[in-house]
């Protein structure tokens, strides 16, 4: 599943991040690395962008690099 597809409150873990270059190097020095947990603390209306809860902070996300992040919520 792709943490963009994952619903609003619900908790997963980052399998892996399917991005290069420097969205990746912002993702991993936010905290998005494999192994990492994140929730989703809110979509907003138009989907775009979302906050994420990880490593202690609030960080909004892109819907489009929301798509490239596979987590898995052990469901």
């Amino acid at each position: 599943m792709t943490l963009d597809e994952l619903e609003q409150g619900k908790s997963a873990v980052i399998e892996s991040i399917e991005v290069t270059g420097m969205t990746l190097q912002r993702l991993i020095s936010l905290g998005f690395t494999p192994g990492a947990e994140l929730s989703v603390v809110r979509k907003a209306p138009l989907l775009d962008p979302f906050d994420i809860s990880i490593c202690g902070s609030l960080v909004a996300v892109r819907k489009e690099e929301a798509k490239k992040i596979i987590v898995n919520s052990g469901t």
